[in-house]
């Protein structure tokens, strides 16, 4: 009889409720801290901007207050020589911020000064949006459409729908007065997203 007590207080102890299982709690810890931090990091590198090319790094000697803001794109024209398009610098000084199309391509140019006199030539074209349009105000590049803004000075995200999508920096050469910028890098250039 001391066998079949013994059996059936092991079946009994088989089924009961021992509390829960601390393999299934740690595994479920660990895996909602992983997602944690996996958004953390994320939602840190928000703003930082993504790029595929190294931008020029032209300077002026001088530098660029924008008080009369906002200012307007204004539309230039450029010219294909060989693999290059060619663009007026004293056109970008005078009108501050342009647009420019370029033959045989889909995507346009925009260029400007900086604040600090670095002159940037990135793609015209607000990613999320689509908009190819933007203005200064002080110191910032604002999407036309959409009203995210970048600080003009390093094109750093500061508000808006798509802050970490500023307009692409692009390559470049400046000899004289005109800015050279490789056909192909524009010919073949689409959106990050």
């Amino acid at each position: 009889m001391a066998k079949s007590e013994a059996k059936n207080k092991f079946e009994e102890d088989k089924f009961r409720y021992k509390g829960p299982n601390k393999l299934i709690i740690a595994c479920t810890l660990f895996v909602i801290l992983a997602v944690i931090g996996v958004f953390y990091v994320k939602s840190s590198n928000s703003n930082q901007i993504v790029s595929r090319y190294e931008g020029g790094d032209y300077r002026l000697n001088e530098t660029f207050e924008y008080e009369n803001s906002p200012i307007s794109m204004t539309n230039i024209k450029s010219e294909i020589v060989g693999d290059k398009i060619k663009i007026s610098l004293e056109k970008i000084k005078k009108n501050k911020l342009v647009y420019i199309e370029v033959e045989g391509s889909e995507n346009a140019l925009t260029a400007f000064i900086t604040n600090a006199g670095r002159l940037v030539v990135a793609v015209a074209m607000c990613e999320p949006c689509r908009s190819k349009r933007f203005r200064i105000e002080e110191y910032n590049l604002v999407c036309e459409t959409c009203g995210t803004r970048w600080n003009l000075n390093d094109l750093t995200g500061l508000s808006g729908g798509c802050p970490q999508d500023a307009p692409e920096n692009l390559p470049y050469e400046v000899k004289g007065n005109y800015i050279y910028v490789d056909k192909n890098v524009v010919y073949e250039w689409r959106p990050r997203i």
